[in-house]
């Protein structure tokens, strides 16, 4: 994996596009589903880890 990425403005902006597209996904999907307590929290997890990439993307 790379130590020291560099992307454009454009990739960056479509890096936040598919992040915040996959946050609105897994909250959409699982907001009123029966899942198990491992699955949900799994999705849990990725929905912080999404939101914390955004965050650093927005700042």
């Amino acid at each position: 994996m790379k130590s020291n990425l560099e992307l454009s403005p454009q990739d960056i902006e479509r890096l936040n596009l598919l992040l915040q597209y996959s946050l609105d996904a897994i909250e959409y999907w699982f907001d009123s589903c029966d899942v198990d307590k491992d699955t949900l929290t799994e999705n849990k997890h990725f929905i912080n880890e999404c939101n914390y990439f955004l965050k650093k993307l927005r700042e």
